[in-house]
């Protein structure tokens, strides 16, 4: 049984999730290590930081969420546990603060990745975390052992079965094969009966076929336009690529349009060129005699395009005589999007093992104690923070995980910067009953659900509870908790000129044990072993 603070664990993928995965473990005394199949770790995390590392956005956690699209509401509870708020308190622990750019989004002082990284690794070295490098993910045997082919240089291995209480699967997509993600690990779990959706590119670029006039311009930006595809308009910027368009607008609208060329055999994307001005203001300007000026001159003067913004609009054909047309198509131009790249050159990737197949702390369901977090499951984002944010948060969550699947006490500290965990009742019908966790007093009752909105904002996160036998056990914690605090505090005062201990206390109708310093955990069945482990590391039996 994997029991919170003993057991081992193995992370199979060494990127942002992974990686999250491993602290959280290790900071549970857990013995953990963590397997990738290339020779240094978070490859394509250094990748995404060489323009700077773009670690979450800063906008309000509702309209964040709307960027998780149709997986919003499965993505909720792990962004809520841990939102980008703490993942900017939990880099600036590491020694790299942030700050917030113009844009909203999120950024390291540093502006680069390897600083995070560097500081991270190192931190996981003093929890006691080991990394095992060159080991390839095969898949599982018989008795549930995953299984690496160890590779030295350009040779292969032998094949080893390592065997865990806990497995969590952090290996990608398959974007960008090169840094380690190559999507191998889809058969494997095919063949366990896991639902996949095939992986596909996403935050991709399109093809187009281009004119030879419009080649030559190949690597120029379209700068502060608007893009529209269906019912979706985006404001940014777009990059003239050899092969078509590529950049943050077209990242944007990605997924939709990946969508449409898979069904429809193509695309139609609608680019504004002059969003600042309305139709009619633009067709005056242009109504305007332009004398002996060249078309191209008239049309940078009057309606202020670039010249490679001129060349697009010509892959419409013939510009327009008329001031009306010619401002319709500066404002409408429509091209033709053949397909999308190839998902070895997007930045991200969709698809991957169906939510359903995992339980609410991402276990899959036909595999107890086998967990996944990042881009293995089937979501998509656009670029923005949105996609470091959901690996982190996701990375988190299989770590407060027991192997038998149930969660982990519900009175558990989420993260070190969140001190405070307040549970109640979801029964609209029913008076609300809450608990707060407080640093080293266990559960405390509180008042009415006025204390709920107290609670939020001051570090807290609330968790509803709607499963009433799980509140009469939580109700019999507190009040256990309650009569415990009193002999704490005497303890504390008689201790007061004495080593630091940790106080257990074991109750054997409940099977928890209480913790000075981390409130009650549940240990599961109450084991001599569990028990003598804690009173040789300095722990007091009451």
């Amino acid at each position: 049984m994997f029991h919170p603070h003993s057991g081992t664990a193995i992370v199979i993928g060494g990127g942002p999730a992974g990686l999250m995965a491993a602290e959280t473990l290790a900071r549970k005394h857990i013995n953990v290590t963590v397997y990738d199949r290339m020779p240094s770790l978070a490859r394509k995390f250094l990748l995404a930081g060489r323009g700077g590392l773009n670690l979450t956005h800063s906008e309000p956690l509702e309209r964040f969420l709307q960027a998780y699209g149709a997986a919003a509401e499965r993505l909720r509870p792990f962004i809520e546990a841990f939102p980008p708020a703490a993942l900017r308190a939990w880099s600036k622990d590491l020694g790299v603060p942030t700050f917030v750019g113009s844009s909203g989004r999120v950024f390291p002082e540093s502006f680069k990745a390897s600083p995070l990284l560097r500081a991270w690794l190192r931190r996981l070295e003093s929890l006691g975390a080991s990394v095992e490098y060159r080991h390839r993910f095969d898949g599982f045997d018989t008795q549930g052992r995953a299984l690496f082919t160890h590779s030295h240089g350009d040779a292969d291995g032998r094949q080893i079965a390592v065997a865990a209480d806990a497995i969590i699967m952090a290996l990608g997509g398959a974007s960008w094969p090169r840094l380690g993600a190559d999507g191998g690990w889809t058969q494997a779990l095919a063949e366990a009966g896991i639902a996949i959706a095939p992986l596909r590119p996403a935050n991709c670029g399109f093809d187009i076929a281009w004119s030879p006039q419009l080649q030559r311009f190949a690597g120029t930006p379209l700068k502060n336009v608007a893009l529209s595809f269906g019912q979706r308009t985006v404001r940014g910027e777009a990059m003239i690529a050899s092969y078509g368009l590529e950049g943050g607008g077209i990242y944007a609208l990605s997924g939709p349009l990946r969508d449409a060329i898979a069904q429809d055999g193509a695309a139609v994307l609608h680019v504004d060129l002059r969003p600042d001005i309305s139709t009619d203001a633009l067709a005056a300007r242009l109504a305007a005699d332009r004398g002996k000026a060249s078309l191209s001159n008239f049309l940078r003067k009057a309606a202020g395009l670039t010249p490679q913004a001129i060349a697009l609009l010509r892959e419409a054909g013939s510009l327009p005589a008329e001031a009306e047309a010619l401002a319709a198509r500066i404002k409408h131009l429509p091209l033709k999007l053949e397909r999308p790249r190839p998902i070895a050159r997007a930045i991200s990737s969709a698809g991957g093992i169906a939510l359903d197949e995992v339980d609410e702390g991402s276990m899959l369901r036909k595999m107890p104690g086998v967990f996944v977090a990042g881009e293995m499951l089937d979501w998509e984002a656009p670029t923005g923070g949105y996609l470091l944010q959901a690996c982190f948060s996701t990375g988190l969550q299989p770590a407060k995980r027991r192997r038998n699947g149930s969660s982990a006490p519900r009175t558990e500290t989420l993260s070190p910067d969140f001190d405070v965990l307040a549970v109640g009742t979801a029964k609209h019908n029913a008076t609300p009953v809450l608990f707060a966790r407080l640093p080293r007093a266990g559960l405390m009752r509180l008042g009415d659900d006025t204390d709920v909105g107290r609670l939020q904002g001051r570090n807290c996160i609330v968790e509803f509870v709607a499963d009433q036998a799980e509140m009469k056990a939580l109700h019999r914690q507190a009040l256990l908790a309650d009569q415990l605090q009193h002999r704490v505090a005497e303890l504390e005062i008689s201790d007061a000129d004495a080593p630091r201990r940790d106080i257990v206390v074991v109750f054997p109708e409940t099977e928890m044990m209480f913790v000075e310093r981390h409130g009650l955990c549940q240990i599961g069945d109450v084991e001599s072993d569990m028990i003598d482990t804690f009173v040789r590391h300095g722990g007091r039996l009451l």
